[in-house]
């Protein structure tokens, strides 16, 4: 725009204000800081909601976690009382049974034993 045709919300400095225009544009200036200070303020209260909400949130996510970790901790002591519980009973069994070599060896003894009770019953009865 031109300057000739540029119209000022705010008059000019070179122009002199009458006393009511003065009184008037500081009327407006008020109610501008008035409306700044209460949107200032409700977004201070909004705010302070927000906040007391988050740290709410916050102190309830804990506890769930919390809670959850005590149940992992408990689940996990379960099972490893559980695993311990195995082991000992593994321990157990592989205590009562004899190795692979051990029982080879003693059903080749029992397999010569019993050829030789077959050689004797057989000249016995022959």
């Amino acid at each position: 725009m031109p300057a000739e045709q540029k119209t000022d919300v705010i008059p000019s400095p070179s122009r002199d204000f009458t006393e009511r225009e003065t009184q008037h544009l500081r009327e407006i200036i008020q109610h501008l800081r008035e409306l700044h200070e209460q949107e200032h303020a409700s977004i201070r209260r909004e705010v302070k909601i927000m906040f007391e909400a988050a740290r709410e949130a916050i102190a309830k996510a804990e506890t769930a976690t919390e809670k959850r970790f005590e149940g992992m901790n408990e689940w996990r002591e379960q099972s490893s009382d559980r695993e311990r519980s195995q082991r000992e009973q593994m321990g157990e069994f592989s205590s009562n049974f004899m190795l692979k070599e051990v029982a080879d060896a003693q059903f080749k003894e029992l397999n010569s034993r019993i050829a030789d009770l077959s050689a004797k019953l057989g000249q016995v009865v022959g």
